[in-house]
C-alpha cells in the first residue's frame, strides 16, 4: 500500500500502489502501521511522509521500520529517514546512492555505497 498525502487539510491515507485507483484502502493511523505491514508492503513518498508526521505528531517516525519503499525523497528526507531508522527503530542502515543529492544520506548511513561509473570527474561535470 502507498501512503498518500491528504488533500489540503485532510489526513494522509493508504491507497493501492498499483493501478489508477486512488480509492482509500485504509485511513492513516500511526498506531496501526505494524498491523497493516503484516499483510501489506508499505510505501511512501517524501510529501506523504511529511503529511503523516504532521498528522501523527511525529509518531510515524518510530514506525519507519515497517516501510519497504521510500520513493521520491528529497536529500533531507533521505537523511531524515535514515536517522530515524537508526535512532527510533534501532536499525543499521545501508544506503546506495548514485548522485550528489545522496551525499548527506550516504554519510548518515552506517554503510554508504556510492554507485558511480566512469573515470575521474566524469560523473560531476555537465
Amino acid at each position: 500500500l502507498l501512503l498518500a498525502e491528504g488533500a489540503e487539510g485532510c489526513a494522509p491515507r493508504w491507497v493501492r500502489a498499483v493501478g489508477t485507483s486512488r480509492e482509500t484502502v485504509a485511513p492513516f493511523d500511526a498506531a496501526a502501521i505494524g498491523e497493516l505491514a503484516a499483510t501489506h508492503d508499505l510505501m511512501t513518498t517524501d510529501a506523504a511522509l511529511e503529511s503523516a508526521v504532521l498528522a501523527s505528531g511525529g509518531r510515524v517516525l518510530s514506525e519507519l521500520g515497517h516501510f519497504k519503499v521510500f520513493a521520491r525523497m528529497s536529500p533531507q528526507g533521505k537523511a531524515r529517514v535514515i536517522r530515524m531508522l537508526q535512532e527510533r527503530n534501532g536499525r543499521r542502515v545501508l544506503m546506495c546512492g548514485d548522485g550528489g543529492n545522496d551525499v548527506g544520506a550516504l554519510k548518515q548511513a552506517d554503510v554508504g555505497l556510492a554507485l558511480l561509473s566512469g573515470y575521474g570527474d566524469q560523473n560531476t561535470s555537465g
